[in-house]
């Protein structure tokens, strides 16, 4: 990567020219200095060029054991090979009703890999990531889901919401990424922080204070 440092100075940063920066870039880049250009290794996807997915709307009712069994599927780290990521949210869907018969629905079907980040809500095109909004957040890192923890943060959201319906489309982001790859990478080898951490946690405010 092409660098420029905050002393105006521009340098190629790679393993062999500024090693230590190499280190530091990768995890940390921000607060070492500008990247200008860069070349990015790229893997060939012929072997998946069709992607399945499936969208779950679960009830509160069914919080327990959902999150013992995304811990049993994501195994410590040990995803199964070829899962892109599990994406979830607490959310309010008003289109469920507790006083009309009816299904909690399911989503299905095939898409190419650049479309995988729309279907899992995480997409240019979603509402947490669309143009000319602001958010500042802090995420949380687990190695499994606390699934004490977890109905806690879900009858706390519930709350709030009802005392605040103002935020209802407020959401609490559940983040389990595929990390085979990433575990074949010596942690020494960066400055990627906490790099043990499988699991993500976020809380997306809306509508936002800082939304533009």
């Amino acid at each position: 990567m092409n660098v420029v440092l905050g002393n105006g100075k521009a340098i190629m940063v790679n393993e062999t020219s500024h090693p230590d920066s190499w280190w530091a870039m990768r995890g940390a880049g921000h607060n070492f200095g500008i990247v200008t250009s860069f070349d990015l290794k790229i893997y060939p996807a012929e072997d998946h060029a069709s992607w399945y997915f499936k969208q779950y709307v679960f009830t509160g009712a069914q919080l327990e054991p959902l999150f013992k069994e995304l811990n049993r599927f994501h195994n410590h780290g040990m995803s199964p090979q070829g899962m892109a990521a599990v994406f979830g949210l607490y959310r309010m869907d008003t289109n469920i009703s507790q006083t009309e018969l009816g299904a909690v629905s399911t989503q299905d079907g095939n898409i190419l890999y650049p479309e995988v980040s729309d279907v899992l809500g995480a997409g240019l095109i979603s509402d947490l990531f669309a143009p000319n909004k602001t958010h500042i957040i802090s995420t949380a890192g687990f190695q499994v889901y606390d699934v004490a923890a977890q109905r806690q943060i879900y009858d706390l959201y519930n709350r709030n919401v009802a005392k605040h319906p103002e935020f209802r489309t407020t959401k609490v982001f559940h983040g389990g990424y595929a990390v085979e790859g990433v575990r074949r990478v010596n942690a020494d080898k960066s400055a990627y922080p906490l790099p043990e951490d499988d699991i993500l946690m976020c809380v997306f405010p809306s509508p936002s204070c800082y939304s533009g």
